[in-house]
Parts: C-alpha cells; sequence; structure tokens
C-alpha cells in the first residue's frame, strides 16, 4: 500500500518493524481488511496478555490504542491486502491518535530484532491462510467469529464520513458480514454505515 493508510495518512513504522502485503484474487466474496484485522487480533492474542480489540473498520486497538492497521486495496482483478503492526515503533508524538506497540506492553527494553519480526511474520501468514481457507466466500461465518471481538459494540457511537462531511450518532448494533457496521440512529430508525477509507468511529 505503499504506507499509505486510511482517510489517506501515512502508516508510520520503523525499518525493523512487521509489514506485509498479501495478493488475493479479487473476485472472492470476502471483506478481506475485516478478515486481515481478524488475524491480527488473534494474532496478537498469542503474543501479549492484555485484550485486543478490532476497531471498526480496519483497525486492531489495544487498551483503546492502535497497536495495528489494515487496508485493502482493489486493482483490476487483485486485491492487495496491507498489514502492519508496531512491534517497535516508539515515536508515538508524530501520531495523529492514541497508539502503542507490542514492545511497550511487554515493558520490553530491547527492540525485536529482524529475523524475530521476520518469525512473526511468517507465523501471521500461516495463520492468514488458515482463516481465509475457513472463511473464504464465507461472510457470515467470518463475522461470527469478528462478533465478540468488537470496540464499542453495544455502546453509543459516532461516525464522521470525510466524504460527505456527515455525522452519524447511534448505538453500535453489529457488523453485517458485507462489513458494514448497523447503527440504529437516536431518531430510532436503523442504517447501515457501509465500510470505507474514510470512515471515522468514535465512541460517544
Amino acid at each position: 500500500t505503499h504506507g499509505v493508510g486510511s482517510h489517506q495518512r501515512s502508516w508510520l513504522s520503523g525499518a525493523h518493524d512487521f509489514h506485509i502485503n498479501l495478493i488475493f484474487n479479487a473476485h472472492q466474496i470476502l471483506p478481506f481488511a475485516q478478515l486481515a484485522a481478524y488475524t491480527v487480533c488473534t494474532f496478537l492474542e498469542q503474543e501479549i496478555p492484555q485484550a485486543v480489540r478490532l476497531k471498526w473498520p480496519n483497525d486492531v486497538c489495544v487498551g483503546g490504542a492502535k497497536i495495528s492497521g489494515c487496508l485493502a486495496t482493489v486493482h483490476g482483478h487483485w486485491v492487495t491486502i496491507g498489514v502492519g503492526i508496531n512491534y517497535n515503533l516508539e515515536a508515538f508524538k508524530t501520531i495523529d491518535q492514541p497508539a502503542t506497540s507490542v514492545r511497550q506492553l511487554l515493558n520490553q527494553n530491547t527492540p525485536f530484532s529482524q529475523t524475530a519480526i521476520f518469525g512473526k511474520i511468517q507465523r501471521f501468514s500461516r495463520l492468514f491462510m488458515s482463516h481465509w481457507l475457513s472463511y473464504s466466500n464465507q461472510p457470515t461465518a467470518l463475522s461470527d467469529a469478528c462478533s465478540s471481538h468488537w470496540l464499542y459494540l453495544h455502546q453509543n457511537v459516532t461516525i464522521f464520513d470525510e466524504d460527505q462531511q456527515q455525522w452519524l450518532n447511534g448505538l453500535f448494533q453489529a457488523v453485517l458480514p458485507n462489513g458494514g457496521l448497523q447503527l440504529k440512529l437516536d431518531s430510532g430508525h436503523t442504517t447501515t454505515v457501509l465500510n470505507g477509507t474514510h470512515l471515522q468511529l468514535a465512541k460517544d
């Protein structure tokens, strides 16, 4: 993804941190960014003792601080999934939202070596392929697997659509198999906000 995150922001990471691009046929019926974020979530649960949560649409957080981001971009018949995980990053002052790293969460003084990061990328790739084989063309099963990991689920949230310059407020009810967020508006009506790179979710 050329170091580009959602909202056209830069993804900041060190030279010896965790970055991977995965390429798949775009005809698969699956929300790829959600699959990647779920894989990051289950992968990090094996790495750190803290609870790991998915932040819709494509971030992974620990204690409300971002530790990973995933982005899926379509190029013709192919979709590229970019994944970055903060293992060693410490320069959080340059990031416009709360962020953390595996090294910080483990209170580890020594940075993870390039060899260690490469081993983690290999293990992540195997886990991603296992999830892809399990959930390929089964978005409902993926949605069910993710349901217990969503940050702010069943809480009042605000969604800002940067394209439409529109705010939506309501109760976060669910994430649907197509990756859309089901929101019960303050008016009482229910709407679905489709996944997009120009959406921001925050707790009310």
